[in-house]
């Protein structure tokens, strides 16, 4: 080989290398990306599933005359009803704090006095 093709040579083998590493760091970021958006989706509809089977126990429970009886959680999920003699007011949404996703839901609609369900997760 003279000098041409040996420069012609690894001008291509560096621009196919360059371009493979960029065209694989490129998937494993849109991996990623994908994988996230799932996690929080599954998150958020865990959440919004355990606030709104509160809320059926809830409105059951009041329209048979019979007493509330709680559902247990799984493991690193918590809910807390917030009373309509509150007088928080909170809209129903879906955020993040101190580490915590937590979603509040009005679902009960002051059934039993229940204003809200506000349920969380560490996960």
């Amino acid at each position: 080989m003279n000098n041409l093709e040996k420069k012609s040579f690894y001008s291509f083998l560096t621009l196919y290398l360059g371009s493979s590493l960029l065209f694989v760091t490129l998937s494993g970021f849109w991996y990623f990306s994908a994988q996230k958006n799932s996690l929080e989706n599954t998150t958020y509809y865990k959440l919004q599933h355990l606030a709104d089977s509160v809320s059926n126990l809830i409105i059951h429970a009041q329209m048979s005359g019979t007493p509330l009886a709680l559902p247990k959680t799984e493991k690193d999920y918590d809910y807390i009803l917030v009373p309509t003699i509150e007088k928080r007011v909170f809209e129903s949404s879906y955020f993040e704090q101190n580490g915590y996703k937590i979603l509040v839901s009005s679902s009960p609609q002051e059934h039993l006095a229940i204003q809200y369900v506000v349920v969380r997760t560490s996960e």
